[in-house]
Formats: structure tokens, sequence, C-alpha cells
């Protein structure tokens, strides 16, 4: 049983959807939120600070405001994750954030991310994460692991502790089912439900797994015609697809 939050949840339009449809497990971003509360669904929310998109494009996450609006907003988040620090060699201040957080009475997850795992220092945090934390979030891997065999090795170390002190396991932008069949994920969560609306392309839950066609493409594939699909029939039909997809998912048990 893996769960999906879809990540994307604390844009509007996004979350139209997410409530139409009744999805389950939605991803908010802090960061992405932009000083407006949590708004009103009945999804399960992860809260994650949005510390890789403020680092791309420039931005700072103020750690004590960031805690402030956890406190406001407790009783509508189920999870939250730390404030990690991106960038190797910022361990340090990522665990001082996690300590900050805790001092300040709240429970964040602790986020591991892969320059922590070829660091010299750093690399068996995993292990004082899974000892001490029920709940561990694996971070950067989206956009840090390009090689495949590097990637299962890294995946391996982080479950052999997992497995060692019955610790669950979050991935951050990780929906791949090859690797979710080979590690027994408790919950992941991705964006990719909503880059069909950016590229105008149409997701379909195959029974199996997603994949991706241009509208043409679909049409000369299934002999189903979209010409009359508006922009907003896009969205509804994509997050439908996604949603058979997380149903799959939950509903699975390759690894017990």
């Amino acid at each position: 049983m893996v769960k999906l939050f879809f990540a994307g949840g604390e844009n509007k339009g996004h979350l139209k959807y997410i409530n139409k449809l009744n999805i389950k497990y939605t991803l908010m971003s802090y960061h992405g939120l932009k000083n407006r509360e949590i708004p009103k669904t009945n999804s399960e929310i992860f809260l994650d600070s949005g510390a890789y998109s403020a680092y791309a494009s420039g931005k700072h996450i103020d750690l004590l405001e960031y805690i402030k609006f956890i406190k406001r907003n407790k009783d509508k988040v189920r999870f939250y994750a730390n404030l990690d620090v991106i960038g190797i060699g910022n361990a340090k201040k990522t665990l001082r954030n996690q300590r900050i957080m805790e001092e300040a009475g709240l429970n964040p997850l602790p986020v591991y991310h892969y320059h922590e795992y070829i660091s010299k220092d750093y690399k068996y945090l995993i292990e004082d994460f899974c000892k001490k934390y029920s709940y561990v979030a694996l971070g950067g891997m989206a956009n840090t692991l390009k090689d495949k065999k590097e990637f299962i090795r890294y995946l391996k170390f982080c479950f052999g502790y997992a497995k060692k002190y019955n610790t669950k396991i979050h991935a951050f932008g990780m929906t791949s089912l090859p690797i979710l069949k080979m590690f027994p994920f408790y919950s992941v969560d991705s964006s990719s439900w909503i880059a069909g609306e950016k590229f105008g392309t149409f997701n379909l839950f195959n029974g199996k797994g997603m994949k991706m066609f241009s509208k043409n493409l679909f049409k000369l594939k299934f002999k189903k015609s979209f010409d009359n699909f508006s922009y907003e029939d896009l969205k509804e039909w994509n997050t439908n697809q996604w949603k058979k997809y997380a149903d799959y998912l939950e509903e699975r048990k390759w690894n017990t």
C-alpha cells in the first residue's frame, strides 16, 4: 500500500479538482501558499516547506514564520516536513532547523537527502532518523539522481535502516511504478498529475501505470476525440486518471 499525495494543492485551480474528485491525499507547499492560510479541503494534507522551490527562485523561507504558520493551521495538517536547507554541505543547518521546530513543540518529518548519503560526515544520518522517528522523508531525488543503478543503491541503503527500525518512508517527487514495486514506501508525492495542463497532453491510467499522449496521438491510438474538450475538461480528465492510479497504488501490496 502506497499513499500518493497530489502535490500542488496550494494552487486554487488545482485544488478545485482535488475537491471535486475527492482526492484523498494532497501535498501543499508553504512557500507556494504565499502567506495564505491553508484552504478548505476534505483531503488529508501533507505540508512541505517548499524549500527547493524557494531555493530555485532565490527566495528565503523564514523558519520562525514557518513554525507560526504550522501552529495556526495544525488542525488542518496531517503531516508536515522540516524546513530543510537545500544544497551540499547544509546538513548541519537542516538538523538545526529540525531541533528548533521540535523545541517549539512541533513534530516535523526529518528529511534525508542524497547529498548526505554521499557525504563523509552525514551518510549514516538516515540511521539516526530511523532510530528516532517513526516517519522519515527522502528529498531531492527527482532532480539529483539520474543514474538508475545509483538510485537503487541509495534506496536500498535507506530502506535497510527503515526495515531495521520499522520506520515509514515518504519520497518527495517520486511516482515511478517499478521503483514503488521494489521498495515499501509508505507514501510518495508528485506534481506529474498537473503536467498535462502545462503541455496540453492527456494522461491515461491503463490499469498498470500512467501514460501520456498528445491529443492527436490519443485520438489515433484510442479512436477517442477530444476536439470539444476545454482546458478545464483536460484538467478534470487528467486528475481523474491520476486518481485511478492513486487508488491502484493504495490497493496494491507488493512489499509487506
